[in-house]
């Protein structure tokens, strides 16, 4: 029996890989998860995120039904196999958006529950369609009462910085994001941002201040930062936070900028007779075909990936 192979990208988190084996996508659970992996499981969180679509499925399989090479797993779980892998620096703003309301609605309800996340990574959330959904099992661990969210500068970083530059400065933050991956740091946001801007508590406390505490943090000596990791953060201040930046980023709006593309479906090459049959032509061949999953590249404003999903297609992936 083949051997599955470890997916090259997870090598971080030490409680647990991916691995593909024969088109399934399994994931493991080491000794030092498998009791907070219990109690996610026992206390019904994994299932209510899963009935609500906000947590892809997974289902327990025998670990010692496949050879899992220098691994020995407490559990195996396989989920079902995502449509199309899509990462942040890709993301219109309006998924952006999505994705940070999906983290931070997820981490509410963990909350309720007496759990945490361990990270914010964005790179944990993919699309199945036009909808979010969280792919980490294993960032969802026990609150500990009074502590700091672990993951607060990552998601300023991953999710709020790179829709404030779109928002606030009408600056795409794909190129940006794409040559710093771990997010767009607030100290570069910061200098960038008008000062009005300090008005809004939320950014003032999520970017300026926290510019100013990264700055400060360089000379802090090792008494001082001990101090500080024993601070304590009140549950009703954390989840106020949450919320705090939930309703922030759900009334952002993405900038208005025209771009190259914004009178693609008025002002085209095409003669009212030529759009028509290369809309027929589309129609009938999704029709025919009936494809899984259609790439339409150069989707320019998404009016044949509409049309194709109308006639026919699973999922249509546009690129632009």
């Amino acid at each position: 029996m083949t051997a599955p192979l470890r997916e090259a990208g997870s090598f971080r988190d030490p409680n647990g890989h991916i691995y593909h084996h024969q088109g399934r996508i399994l994931r493991t659970v080491n000794e030092s998860a498998a009791a907070d992996y219990r109690r996610l499981r026992d206390d019904g969180l994994l299932a209510l995120l899963v009935s609500r679509q906000m947590l892809l499925p997974a289902a327990e399989v025998d670990p010692d039904s496949l050879p899992i090479p220098g691994a020995a797993p407490v559990y195996l779980l396989e989920h079902p196999r995502l449509p199309f892998v899509s990462y942040p620096y890709e993301w219109s703003f309006a998924a952006h958006r999505a994705a940070a309301l999906l983290h931070l609605d997820l981490h509410l309800l963990a909350l309720e529950h007496g759990f945490t996340l361990s990270d914010a990574s964005a790179y944990n959330v993919q699309f199945i369609g036009a909808r979010p959904i969280f792919i980490d099992h294993l960032s969802l661990r026990p609150y500990r009462a009074g502590e700091i969210w672990a993951g607060h500068r990552q998601f300023c970083m991953q999710f709020l910085n790179p829709l404030l530059l779109h928002a606030k400065l009408g600056i795409n933050p794909q190129t940006w994001f794409r040559g710093q991956l771990e997010g767009i740091d607030p100290a570069d946001l910061a200098r960038i941002l008008p000062w009005r801007q300090r008005l809004s508590w939320t950014v003032f406390a999520n970017v300026f201040l926290q510019a100013r505490f990264q700055s400060r943090a360089a000379g802090v000596d090792s008494a001082e930062q001990s101090r500080l990791k024993q601070a304590q953060l009140p549950a009703s201040a954390f989840r106020n936070m949450l919320i705090g930046l939930r309703d922030y980023i759900a009334g952002l709006k993405g900038s208005d900028a025209r771009t190259t593309w914004s009178d693609y479906a008025g002002n085209t090459s095409y003669s009212s007779d030529e759009t028509a049959r290369k809309q027929g032509f589309v129609a009938e061949m999704v029709a025919a075909v009936r494809p899984e999953k259609l790439i339409d590249l150069g989707c320019n404003t998404g009016d044949y990936s509409k049309l194709a999903l109308q006639a026919g297609a699973a999922s249509v992936i546009g690129f632009d």
